[in-house]
């Protein structure tokens, strides 16, 4: 059995419940050999700020939350552009449509805890392997650099070389290489030709018009009219494979 790690967080103000569930997450991880540095809260904004200096890979967030509440403090990170997975863990089972605005992984009920759990748990570890998070090698004349596909938003044509872009940053990486080239490495991590040149990281698309695509960082890519139709169905396909939410 391979075995991974992964940092986790678990968000709850009550401080039983929090133990019970940061036991139980940590126990269905170890059953399908992973491992995890799990990290508990009892208050969101002292999330924020580990968040600051942490990578988290999974966020476990009650809604009902004092100062600020689990769904408000996922559409912040979203707005920030941050894509750390979401699981609502919750017995506000009315409030799974409003909790969808902050496009999280997943929803699982306390009142049926151990169910929704190792189901949302598994569903994420089979798209964490497929999706998440590879590495890509840019080759530049300054020499050789690694970075998360994960991090990239888009990726756009100029001339010889292409243009990286990354999340929450004005820092736009070259590398010199061919688009063709490109987009047959990253085939099957969720990037999408969007337009002539322009490949967009489907995990970072906010809103798809019929000419345009406005990403979670507020960058605006041209989409033509002609991939529209199939780039809103690769997209949705892709949505699909992600989403986990349990109602």
């Amino acid at each position: 059995m391979q075995t991974d790690r992964l940092v986790v967080a678990v968000a709850d103000d009550d401080q039983e419940t929090l133990k019970i569930l940061s036991e139980a997450i940590k126990s269905r991880f170890l059953e399908q050999g992973v491992l995890v540095d799990l990290y508990t809260y009892s208050l969101l904004p002292t999330l924020e700020h580990d968040m600051s200096m942490q990578a988290f890979d999974l966020l476990f967030l009650d809604i009902e939350m004092p100062e600020i509440d689990g769904i408000s403090f996922g559409k912040q990170l979203r707005q920030q552009g941050d894509q750390t997975a979401i699981i609502f863990v919750s017995n506000r089972e009315d409030r799974v449509f409003e909790a969808f605005e902050s496009r999280p992984y997943g929803f699982v009920r306390k009142s049926n805890f151990e169910k929704d759990l190792s189901k949302v748990l598994s569903s994420f570890l089979a798209f964490r392997a497929q999706y998440e998070p590879k590495r890509f090698v840019i080759t530049n004349e300054d020499g050789q650099e690694t970075i998360s596909i994960e991090k990239i938003t888009y990726i756009e044509g100029s001339r010889h070389d292409q243009l990286i872009h990354l999340v929450s940053t004005k820092d736009v990486k070259t590398i010199s290489s061919t688009m063709e080239k490109i987009e047959e490495e990253l085939e099957g991590y969720g990037f999408i030709p969007c337009y002539k040149g322009i490949l967009v990281n489907f995990r970072y698309i906010s809103l798809i018009k019929d000419d345009t695509i406005i990403l979670t960082d507020g960058s605006v890519v041209p989409l033509s009219r002609r991939k529209a139709s199939e780039t809103k169905k690769i997209y949705l396909a892709l949505m699909q494979k992600k989403s986990s939410i349990i109602f």
